[in-house]
């Protein structure tokens, strides 16, 4: 192997610009790559373009699919430094599925390849296709063609008649500009990817931003976000001891974060007049469930003034972890002194809550003590 010449559009050199360069120099503007080292960019529907090449059933049921408009880039597959292919399909194309097996199912593929006989074959041109399966009790969907990409799966029922839309599972993956945000289904789709330090995509499923930092994805979060609450909106049950009365559990925070953890107004109440009652925050830091022996993060404590109608209370906290974190915690209610009963009150209009709320990254604490 030694370098590929001539390089990208010399003056007066286009009789010997071939067309595998011109499709390698094309790769450079698209965004992942098809392995750890490899030369090949990942490829994909554009998602913008038509209505994206998305498989549909037809007007009628029927045993045909229709694809739909779409532009695509799909990354050679025969050899190292292939590149990509553009291919564009203008307007539905009604694609047949072969018959149903009597007895098995089977999962067919509909594809969009490419046949180049630089390559192997006689051809030179794409298609979409579909790719029919081997009928069996489990039935696995077969191998694509090379220089393709998938659409869809469709499941053909045995026995079946007509396909329609629940049997049609989209596939397709999205294609980005080099340093754009790629845009992945779920995590399965994300475990595919062949990522790079810095990396970004929007995992749709979750409706999250995530970047990779060279060794794993992180996800952002935006400042001011609230990542987590819960909500009660019943009154808790007396007590002259400390109990739970409100918990949320497995908040996953980051490290070098700072999060702002706060309860809506609390109305204490207790059935002595002059007790003294205590709301607390108790928490834990690996996904364990908070009980009223566990860490108290702050409390807010008061005590009644010669009456039994309550107090408004609020505990609030900024908390940041060194490290990740899986925060659970506990609200819990508590009498201090005295010799009444305590309770929170919650209702529909007036509910007892817990609210986390990114604060975003940690910043160098710059006050000076007098």
């Amino acid at each position: 192997m030694t370098e590929v010449n001539p390089c990208g559009f010399l003056q007066n050199a286009g009789a010997t610009h071939t067309a595998e360069q011109m499709r390698n120099w094309h790769a450079l503007l698209v965004n992942g790559k098809g392995g750890a080292t490899s030369l090949l960019p990942r490829g994909g529907v554009n998602p913008a373009l038509g209505n994206a090449l998305q498989v549909t059933q037809t007007g009628s049921p029927s045993m045909a699919v229709i694809v739909k408009s779409g532009h695509a880039t799909i990354p050679g597959s025969e050899g190292s430094k292939q590149g990509v292919y553009s291919v564009l399909n203008d307007g539905d194309v009604t694609l047949s599925i072969a018959a149903a097996h009597a007895t098995l199912n089977r999962i067919d593929l509909v594809c969009f390849k490419v046949e180049d006989s630089a390559y192997s074959g006689g051809a030179n041109t794409s298609s979409l296709v579909v790719v029919s399966g081997t009928p069996a009790s489990s039935p696995a969907a077969p191998s694509a063609p090379a220089n393709s990409i998938t659409l869809a799966q469709v499941l053909i029922v045995a026995n079946d008649t007509s396909i329609t839309t629940g049997e049609i599972t989209d596939t397709r993956i999205y294609m980005s500009a080099l340093g754009g945000l790629v845009s992945i289904k779920d995590s399965t789709e994300l475990a595919t990817l062949t990522a790079f330090e810095s990396m970004m995509v929007y995992q749709r499923d979750l409706d999250k931003i995530k970047v990779h930092n060279g060794s794993a994805w992180v996800t952002l979060e935006t400042a001011g976000s609230i990542i987590a609450r819960a909500r009660r909106t019943t009154t808790s049950t007396t007590t002259t001891t400390e109990v739970g009365v409100l918990r949320l559990d497995d908040i996953p925070i980051k490290a070098n974060r700072t999060y702002h953890i706060i309860t809506s107004s609390l109305q204490v109440t207790s059935s002595g007049a002059t007790d003294g009652l205590s709301a607390n925050m108790r928490y834990t830091t690996d996904g364990s469930t908070p009980t009223t022996s566990s860490t108290i993060l702050n409390y807010s404590r008061d005590g009644q003034d010669n009456s039994t109608t309550g107090m408004s209370q609020v505990v609030s906290v900024s908390y940041t972890p060194t490290v990740d974190e899986t925060l659970s915690l506990l609200l819990s209610i508590q009498r201090v002194s005295g010799s009444g009963n305590a309770q929170i009150s919650g209702s529909a209009t007036n509910p007892i809550e817990i609210l986390v709320i990114d604060l975003g990254p940690d910043v160098t604490d710059t006050g000076v003590d007098i």
